[in-house]
């Protein structure tokens, strides 16, 4: 029982986040140092590895542990054997897999949205998205998402709801797409302050990826100042995940909107996001966005 959790926690959920949010494939990798307690886990590791499309071979995976006492042991006795075979070789990617996360510095991504929302009366109102993401410092387009639902306008200007499904794909490697599924419902409130909109959005989403399920929250913050030529925003994003019983991201968001005419809007936008990574917030991703949004 304790080794189904360990598995599903440190390579169905664990893996799979960090290898999506770092754009890592397995054909990227060289060696592979798994840190676990006895050979019991080493077909167990391997099946869930598979099982989310990130499998590597055993003839690159690397560790001591039949030569070893692993009480008390670390990750640092394990790499030592491998340490000097290395050292004069250049252009490896090496993984150190470790509970609870496999770290890197932080990516740089593009991404294009088009948004689109229409209205079927002063009730009710059509909403729906889609974009593309490039990670690996813009290299690799290797994320797409959409998502459509249905706005509720309640009698009070400053209070809807909204009930949505959305997919997203990653790209694991160049034949192999994982789709996660997400409905959700939202909260969403805001008011207008000395010309400032201010906007906040509560989502409850329910996640389905192959081998797993949970749910996380979301919270987003925005202020704009829609009334004049050029209409600049900031947001906040912050998310916790049932999974980690943490907060485990938040974003931040900086953007410009120009009305074209009454139905279209254009606008760039960058954002910065920052990952709970062993308690500590690290910088892990940059981007550079561009939005068009219909409104009809």
């Amino acid at each position: 029982m304790l080794a189904e959790h360990i598995i599903r926690l440190t390579v169905t959920v664990g893996l799979k986040r960090a290898v999506a949010r770092r754009g890592i494939k397995p054909l990227d990798i060289d060696w592979f140092l798994p840190h676990y307690s006895s050979e019991f886990f080493r077909d167990k590791v391997r099946d869930a590895m598979a099982g989310i499309g990130f499998d590597i071979p055993y003839e690159k995976w690397f560790t001591n542990i039949r030569n070893s006492d692993v009480r008390g042991g670390s990750m640092k006795q394990e790499r030592n054997p491998l340490y000097f075979s290395l050292t004069a070789i250049s252009g490896l990617l090496l993984i150190c897999f470790h509970v609870p996360c496999v770290y890197a510095e932080h990516d740089t991504s593009l991404r294009t949205d088009i948004n689109f929302n229409y209205k079927i009366n002063d009730q009710w109102r059509s909403v729906s998205y889609v974009f593309f993401q490039a990670n690996q410092d813009i290299s690799n387009y290797d994320y797409f998402e959409w998502a459509t639902g249905l706005l509720y306008q309640t009698p009070l200007a400053w209070l809807s709801f909204l009930l949505s499904y959305q997919q997203g794909y990653s790209k694991l490697n160049p034949d192999n797409w994982s789709l996660e599924q997400r409905p959700s419902i939202s909260m969403n409130t805001s008011a207008t302050f000395y010309h400032f909109k201010v906007s906040n959005q509560i989502r409850y989403e329910h996640r389905f990826s192959p081998g797993w399920n949970d749910y996380r929250i979301k919270n987003t913050v925005g202020i704009s100042r829609p009334d004049i030529f050029l209409q600049p925003y900031i947001g906040w994003e912050l998310y916790y995940e049932n999974s980690d019983k943490a907060f485990m991201l938040n974003r931040i968001k900086l953007g410009i909107v120009k009305n074209i005419d009454n139905n279209i809007s254009i606008g760039p936008y960058f954002r910065v996001d920052f990952s709970n990574i062993n308690h500590q917030w690290e910088w892990t991703r940059q981007l550079i966005g561009f939005q068009l949004n219909l409104n009809y």
